[in-house]
């Protein structure tokens, strides 16, 4: 008798242990809490002339992502329902500002179970997150400023607070052309590039970022523009009068040829790059076309990034090349005088007030040589109210390295006594 009432006991024991542990995995799995969410857009060096661009290192109250969350383990389907394609907004202008769902009830809420993010801009209804259609106008206004985030994983209803960093899908061809020598009126009324690094159509992975170009694209992006006369320093008053004319592409990723064609004076003509290139998104390429006297041919190309870089470092052609090394702590952006070829680099520190250091510069030039750069860094550079410090480069002849070194951490930054090398105007 007393071991059937044992036996009893045990298969009790038995039933209720495996319930509670059935009622803890149901439990855990009902998303309750709501995701955090803010977002850093990649911001703008020079500011494009467009109204679709986001300029800043922020987004506009007006502007909607899309977010998708699956399972961590596996990318299947997260628990409960309303976490795929889901528009979000930001509470205000500002890159610590909270993301709410467009639509009031539609949070994304996170279980116990570990969730990937996934974002992308703008919100497009009805899509699959893996194929979002890119198309760019006939016109730059016009143009959506397409990105994909970096996929923020492990997220839970311990850990329900996400920043998420956007990156640019398209990239940015600008085509600057010169007078030269050449002794027609100069008179531009078409410009046009072409080949298989460019596209105008395809589809963005918002996953992984990469661009699948529609099979149909022509490969060619060719835009009117009203007369403009091209004229020499000499013919105005020392100001060289060019014209540029940008071109936001999708790029392919394929590695080929670059052709420019113009209708100038009448005339068609068409010139195509000696050497390849891969148009890679998030970067800005910019061709300097010279006007010879029946014949044109490219100059200088400068490469830089489309956007503030944060660590790292860019590569600027001036004649000399300029290398830009900065750390995490400091965000840099770059901005070319087309005129004088005088390079601005502005050093903003990510804690603001934090004052940026003075960097180092060195240049490869010989010893004595008096070609190498010009450079103005002294204390008038300094923001000592947000630690911005401002960095200029002219008369480039060499190869420059701008070295950042981090941050003045000291309590209060530079005290106003503070004097800095003045090195304006010295040629090294």
């Amino acid at each position: 008798m007393n071991r059937r009432i044992g036996l009893y006991i045990v298969v009790l024991l038995s039933v209720l242990l495996t319930a509670c542990a059935s009622d803890d995995i149901t439990e855990s799995s009902i998303p309750t809490q709501t995701l955090q969410l803010s977002m850093k857009a990649p911001g703008e060096p020079d500011g494009i002339t467009t109204r679709a661009m986001i300029t800043d290192t922020w987004f506009p109250t007006t502007a909607m992502v899309g977010l998708t969350v699956v399972k961590t383990s596996d990318g299947s389907t997260y628990d409960g329902t309303g976490t795929y394609n889901i528009p979000y907004r930001p509470a205000a202008a500002s890159v610590t500002a909270q993301w709410n769902p467009v639509t009031t009830g539609t949070d994304i809420l996170l279980s116990a179970t570990k969730a990937t993010l996934y974002g992308y801009y703008p919100y497009t209804e009805d899509i699959d997150i893996t194929a979002l259609p890119i198309h760019v106008q006939p016109t730059n206004t016009a143009t959506a400023d397409y990105m994909w985030g970096t996929p923020v994983p492990n997220l839970n209803d311990h850990t329900p607070t996400a920043t998420m960093t956007m990156h640019h899908a398209l990239s940015r061809v600008k085509v600057r052309f010169h007078k030269n020598v050449y002794t027609g009126d100069a008179n531009l009324s078409l410009v046009g590039i072409s080949g298989a690094g460019i596209a105008s159509s395809g589809t963005l992975n918002t996953k992984t970022g990469a661009i699948t170009v529609a099979a149909e694209d022509p490969h060619r992006i060719t835009r009117s523009i009203e007369p403009f006369s091209l004229l020499t320093a000499d013919e105005n008053n020392g100001v060289e009068q060019y014209y540029e004319m940008e071109f936001v592409i999708v790029p392919p990723g394929q590695t080929t040829t670059l052709s420019t064609h113009i209708n100038l004076d009448g005339s068609g003509y068409t010139v195509t790059t000696a050497s390849n290139y891969t148009f890679v998104s998030g970067k800005i390429y910019t061709f300097d076309i010279n006007l010879l006297s029946n014949t044109l041919n490219y100059g200088n190309v400068q490469i830089e990034d489309w956007g503030t870089v944060e660590g790292g470092g860019m590569e600027i052609d001036l004649g000399g090349h300029v290398f830009i090394r900065t750390v995490p702590d400091i965000a840099v952006n770059c901005k070319l005088s087309n005129n004088d070829r005088t390079l601005t680099i502005t050093a903003v520190p990510m804690t603001a007030g934090i004052p940026v250091k003075q960097p180092t510069v060195t240049s490869d030039a010989e010893e004595g040589d008096q070609y190498g750069f010009n450079v103005r860094m002294d204390d008038t550079c300094l923001d000592k109210s947000t630690g911005i410090r401002t960095i200029t480069l002219w008369g480039v002849s060499s190869n420059v390295t701008v070295q950042f070194n981090g941050l003045d951490q000291t309590e209060n930054g530079p005290d106003d006594g503070l004097t800095l090398p003045d090195m304006e105007g010295e040629n090294f």
